[in-house]
């Protein structure tokens, strides 16, 4: 077994140009920087995460495929050990934060101190450092205080985490494809759940013009007026290069790009089931898909605290469209397989969250294969506005739907059709504006974010 190991100022161990070094788990990248000990008889040396170099206690790096020398753990408290090595012991050095050297003492003292952590812990230590988190009844994001953590106590936010208290909560966590979804623990009495603040946002985009004028506006709410600065998935038949001017400069470095062609409208309005199914964002929670058309009116990461928490997939319902009988939100399927529902409004599917997909990525697998298999039986254009009549009909069915949290944030914009005209409040957003009721989408847009910014100063 390998055991990576933490240092007395919540470091870890690390090789870097094959020389042993700490660093702060925050700047981990991968695990194979990480410096190891690995068992060998009685006694122990350093690793990779391979085994297949081992340090040079002579030259001082890593390069032996035989080890040359070896590592006596000793106790010092419970779950701390010294590493002696002859008549040495390493060291973390005190006021050098990345030096790790040999020194001979006959009495240690903390910075020869060290807590081992398998890999199944590091990864969880790592994840936790590294990630945000909402603490249920707790309104602020949280993360680790690297600075005041120690081998002993975490520093998660205002509270302070006894370090197995945490190695207890992991053994128990909500995880999926080795991503750390929630944890419970306990601080004396006091009980605490802690959910996994990883956001992905998703856009689809095919076409140029006004659909770039739409994409360009909706990115810039997203950015100046949301305040997201988390991951954003782009799926495009555009080259990067060709959106560049469109996104904003201190989310770029943010921004992934998905290639995929499109032909036709089956193609443009179902994608994102295609992506919702397939395993790019297994690693996020939550998920918000958002067309092009939308304006985010509101600081999004309150909402995202909510959405972490949601048991099920949400979007804005469409008061006058019933499920049973309307065309664009889910009728068409619904006539020809009609299950036990009451009279139920359908949603619009333009924002659509999605909590993780450990629990809902089966729902849009299950979509996936019914607009495959329907457009296969009856033809590519059978079904209209086919996204969101599929999604409609299957979130449903499988009991995959709550109209909160999306429903009461979402104001519609524009007054092509005057009896769905509502006027907007800047005074009062709510976090979304879907302008897919505009004929002059990316104007009204525009000219909606600028009153916004306007009314904000003033």
């Amino acid at each position: 077994m390998l055991y990576a190991i933490l240092t007395h100022n919540f470091r870890i161990l690390c090789f870097e140009d094959g020389r042993l070094t700490s660093r702060e788990i925050i700047n981990i990248s991968d695990l194979s920087e990480v410096a190891y000990l690995s068992q060998v008889m009685d006694k122990y040396s350093f690793t990779n995460d391979k085994q297949n170099l081992w340090y040079d206690f002579e030259l001082n790096t890593i390069n032996r495929s035989i080890p040359n020398g070896f590592i006596t753990l000793e106790n010092a408290h419970p779950d701390i050990y010294r590493l002696r090595y002859n008549s040495s012991f390493v060291q973390a050095h005190k006021y050098n934060k990345n030096t790790i050297s040999f020194v001979e003492t006959s009495s240690p003292l903390l910075w020869e101190e060290f807590r081992l952590l398998t890999i199944k812990e590091l990864s969880a230590l790592i994840q936790l450092v590294q990630n945000k988190w909402h603490i249920v009844g707790n309104k602020n994001v949280l993360q680790v205080n690297s600075d005041s953590s120690t081998q002993q106590h975490i520093a998660f936010g205002d509270l302070l985490i006894d370090f197995n208290e945490f190695l207890d909560a992991i053994d128990n966590n909500n995880e999926y494809n080795g991503t750390i979804l929630n944890f419970s623990f306990n601080i004396g009495w006091r009980a605490y759940k802690a959910y996994l603040i990883k956001p992905a946002i998703i856009y689809i985009l095919f076409g140029q013009g006004e659909v770039l004028n739409q994409f360009k506006v909706s990115l810039q709410s997203l950015t100046l007026v949301g305040n997201y600065s988390n991951d954003i998935f782009i799926v495009t038949n555009t080259p990067p290069k060709d959106l560049q001017s469109y996104i904003p400069e201190k989310i770029a470095h943010k921004v992934h790009f998905i290639d995929i062609q499109g032909y036709d409208k089956l193609d443009f309005y179902s994608t994102r089931i295609n992506i919702l199914s397939s395993g790019i964002l297994d690693s996020y929670q939550p998920i918000l898909y958002s067309d092009l058309d939308i304006i985010f009116d509101k600081d999004i990461y309150e909402f995202l605290q909510e959405a972490a928490t949601a048991k099920q997939c949400s979007a804005q319902i469409e008061p006058y469209n019933l499920i049973q009988d309307c065309t664009s939100t889910g009728g068409v399927l619904f006539q020809q397989d009609t299950f036990d529902i009451p009279k139920t409004e359908g949603f619009n599917s333009g924002i659509l969250l999605i909590p993780n997909m450990k629990y809902h990525k089966n729902s849009f697998k299950t979509a996936f294969k019914t607009i495959n298999n329907y457009t296969s039986t009856y033809g590519r254009f059978s079904i209209p506005y086919p996204d969101q009549n599929v999604l409609n009909y299957v979130l449903y069915k499988l009991q995959d739907f709550n109209p909160s949290p999306v429903t009461e944030r979402t104001q519609v914009g524009g007054d092509a059709i005057v009896t769905l005209t509502r006027k907007l409040d800047h005074n009062n957003p709510k976090g979304f504006v879907h302008f897919w009721n505009s004929y002059n989408k990316s104007e009204d847009m525009k000219n909606y974010m600028d009153a916004y910014l306007v009314n904000k100063k003033s």
